[in-house]
């Protein structure tokens, strides 16, 4: 994005301690949520490069996140202003609030039904912001050596 400019960022540093290994996170945190959605969105423009863009997350929704990566493919999890959302099996779409919703892949169809995540619902209503009231607004971009 060539439109940004450093008003839009309200922090911006290296995490960790310099290596010869491999390049050091950067933190970012945005002036405002407009910017950042800009940026997210952007982000799929980044595949088959070195470049990682994830968001900051608490420690136990970070845990949370990995073990649904884990039960459901890492092409199926994704996170989105901190909320944690899967694409089952069945290939319907399901935020994760808790551990609990993690097993909603082995219950059957109509005992609990799924939530939709707001992505879903953006894309059907073409609306360009989603029903979500958390907002993080902490992203952290990471490079990989092409070692």
């Amino acid at each position: 994005m060539r439109d940004l400019t450093a008003s839009q960022f309200s922090a911006c540093h290296r995490l960790g301690t310099a290596s010869k290994d491999r390049t050091r996170p950067i933190l970012v945190r945005f002036a405002d949520h407009p910017t950042k959605t800009a940026v997210w969105r952007k982000k799929t423009a980044l595949k088959g490069t070195p470049t990682v863009l994830s968001e900051f997350l608490t420690r136990r929704r970070q845990q949370l996140f990995i073990e649904a990566r884990k039960r459901f493919g890492i092409t199926n999890c994704w996170t989105l202003d901190g909320n944690i959302y899967a694409k089952l099996p069945d290939g319907t779409r399901r935020h994760i609030h808790s551990e609990g919703d993690l097993d909603c892949a082995k219950q059957p169809a109509s005992a609990a039904p799924a939530r939709e995540s707001p992505v879903t619902t953006e894309k059907r209503n073409k609306i360009g912001s989603t029903a979500s009231t958390q907002r993080s607004k902490r992203t952290v971009t990471k490079q990989i050596s092409g070692k």
